[in-house]
């Protein structure tokens, strides 16, 4: 295995880290939109809303 061969595996490596790490957070967060974090239907967060959803007095909107 020449330099080049190595350079190139390890290219490829890093480019698959970096593409997982931006999938992975984007299918988690449209799982979140479907199925808002509430407690007894109830939010205290706009992270327990989904994405561009807001918490205003308590229900997501």
């Amino acid at each position: 295995m020449n330099f080049n061969t190595k350079y190139l595996i390890c290219v490829v490596f890093i480019l698959f880290i970096a593409v997982t790490s931006l999938v992975l957070p984007a299918t988690a967060a449209t799982k979140s939109k479907r199925k808002p974090k509430l407690y007894n239907g109830w939010c205290k967060s706009p992270a327990d809303c989904g994405i561009g959803d807001l918490c205003v007095s308590g229900r997501c909107l």
